[in-house]
């Protein structure tokens, strides 16, 4: 079987009247969790794969980042840690490799106790086109049938 026929779509009603664009938003260092998202942007479209994903309790997927790892990157760096006048060297050392996740709160992150980013190395997105869209157009429509 296929994703399209398998991959969860993060958000099928968006089928109707919604965002044109289709997006395969892949996970894991093997791209082995597949998540479709209806999304004008991949910006979007990661976004709502990734709330899909806190909503699954799929946690493993996300790094989080607590004060600890900011006062690591600063021992790194020889620098003191300030949560509270942050040295954006010390940021850019903590997080570097990692995509950071927008606008979207996740219960993971909560539960991690920090901020959450994806391995820049494990997440990667192609926009869905021609038969594979048309099916995963038609299972959108099923599921929004279904709800």
């Amino acid at each position: 079987m296929t994703p399209a026929e398998t991959a969860a779509i993060a958000n099928p009603d968006e089928v109707d009247g919604g965002p044109s664009r289709l997006w395969l938003v892949s996970f894991g260092a093997y791209g082995g969790t597949h998540v479709y998202a209806w999304a004008d942007s991949l910006e979007d479209a990661f976004e709502v794969a990734v709330e899909h994903l806190d909503d699954e309790g799929q946690c493993g997927h996300f790094t989080i980042l607590t004060e600890d790892d900011y006062a690591a990157a600063a021992d790194e760096l020889g620098v003191v840690w300030d949560p509270g006048s942050p040295d954006y060297a010390v940021m850019e050392e903590a997080e570097a490799d990692l995509t950071p996740i927008g606008w979207t709160t996740l219960e993971c992150e909560r539960k991690g106790g920090g901020s959450a980013f994806v391995p820049s190395w494990e997440w990667t997105a192609r926009e869905v086109r021609g038969a594979e869209r048309a099916r995963v157009e038609a299972r959108s429509w099923d599921e929004t049938e279904d709800e």
